[in-house]
């Protein structure tokens, strides 16, 4: 009886000890989400909340608060990705919780994202995510496709993939795609313009060879644009031939070594 007792108090205390280390995480977590929230509200302007950002933020203030919120990014990216057996699912979760479900949502709901791959025997993550400022019936929005490598066991940025132009003031997307040439890492990005009524689709083809991210297809001006389907061997969209017409054209592009064929 005396042992049960003994091990009875010992699960006690460790259970103790383990909500005691848990909380201190919980509430750093939470003061990071709150600092994010706080960032993000000062230049991005919600319609529902009279407490969020000025209609027009000052550039210089905008570029600033820009830089503080990556930062915080990167940080949960790079908490996930070197703490214990770290997963796709984390490092996107980890930047959903701290940008909050509603500051996600301007650009669509397929960001964050994040997938690891192997290539030229190194070990990377590829993360794709977005920033909203302005408004958010027009969002301002600021689409990030950052590369990180492996190295001796510690994880560490490397290259950021030429998206910003690309997806500026748009919905995003990304997937990896399988590779036309042997040693490049092939990655799909796609979004129509906010507050654009003809819903104009682009898409860009990334390579990324281990040194330098670059563009090696894309697509502008698809009105009424449609993703419809996306396989890492292929991509089916559709979009109407003449604007507000009534022809529509369906495209299915396979990878090929030049891009999408």
């Amino acid at each position: 009886m005396k042992t049960v007792s003994v091990i009875l108090a010992l699960l006690a205390a460790n259970s103790l000890v383990t909500a005691q280390a848990t909380r201190p995480q919980a509430d750093l977590a939470a003061q990071r989400q709150a600092e994010y929230e706080r960032l993000a509200r000062s230049i991005f302007h919600t319609t529902d909340r009279p407490d969020s950002g000025r209609l027009y933020a000052d550039p210089a203030k905008e570029a600033e608060t820009r830089k503080k919120l990556l930062e915080l990014i990167n940080g949960e990216v790079l908490a996930r990705l070197n703490g214990q057996r770290p997963s796709d699912g984390a490092v996107a979760s980890a930047i959903r919780s701290l940008q909050g479900e509603e500051l996600t949502t301007y650009s669509g709901k397929a960001t964050p994202w994040a997938k690891q791959f192997d290539l030229n025997g190194r070990h990377w993550t590829a993360v794709a995510f977005t920033l909203a400022e302005g408004v958010d019936a027009y969002s301002d929005t600021h689409a990030y496709l950052n590369i990180y490598e492996e190295t001796g066991g510690r994880w560490s940025p490397f290259a950021q993939v030429p998206t910003l132009a690309d997806f500026r003031q748009a919905t995003y997307a990304v997937a990896q795609m399988d590779s036309g040439k042997p040693g490049e890492a092939w990655f799909l990005a796609w979004g129509t313009t906010i507050g654009d009524s003809g819903a104009r689709l682009r898409i860009r083809l990334y390579s990324f060879d281990g040194q330098t991210p670059q563009t090696i297809w894309k697509r502008d001006g698809l009105s009424g644009g449609t993703m419809i389907n996306v396989t890492p061997g292929s991509v089916t969209f559709e979009y109407y031939k003449v604007y507000k017409g009534d022809e529509i054209v369906r495209r299915k592009l396979h990878v090929g070594p030049s891009g999408l064929e």
